[in-house]
This record gives structure tokens, sequence and C-alpha cells, in this order.
């Protein structure tokens, strides 16, 4: 009944623009990791969009605060009863 679809990065700009329309909006991008590699918001941002940047590790919340206009928030997400707790992260790559 579901076929498994896969879609390259390369493309994912203009699937977006195509389905989101030609007008720029907001976004809030959780787990931002990379300025521009396989970021889910890099195009939405070239294309006039404004956002949110949300990017637990430090290191890589530093990266995109140099890269890129948008704000940065360094934090995690979580369920409200989480609110101002703190929790080990597990990094395993640029993509944890």
């Amino acid at each position: 009944m579901f076929e498994r679809a896969v879609f390259r990065p390369e493309g994912e700009a203009d699937r977006l623009a195509n389905y989101l329309g030609p007008s720029p909006g907001t976004f809030v991008d959780v787990g931002a990791a990379d300025p521009k590699v396989n970021s889910q918001s890099f195009g939405l941002e070239k294309a006039g969009w404004r956002g949110l940047l949300v990017e637990p590790r430090a290191e890589a919340a530093a990266k995109l605060r140099k890269h890129r206009s948008s704000p940065v928030e360094n934090v995690a997400c979580g369920p409200p009863e989480q609110a101002d707790s703190q929790m080990p992260l597990l990094v395993a790559g640029e993509g944890s």
C-alpha cells in the first residue's frame, strides 16, 4: 500500500519551495546541527524566511551563530515536565 521514498538532500530546497510556495514564512529548526550540510532550514533562510535554530550541542550552536543569520538557542527540547532540567547527550557524530 505504501512505498518507501528516499530523497537526496541536494534537491530538498526545490521540493520545499514547490511545497511551501514562493512567499517567505517562519521556521523553527530543532536540532539544527550543521549550518549548511543536510540542513532543514538553510535553503529557507536563503530564500528570505526568518526563523529560530535550536541546537543542544554547544560546538554546533557556535558554528550556527557564526555562519547563519537566524538566532540560535543552545538548548535541548523536551516535555514541559522536564523544563529547567539537565540531561546527558550521547554524541555519536555530526548527525547526533
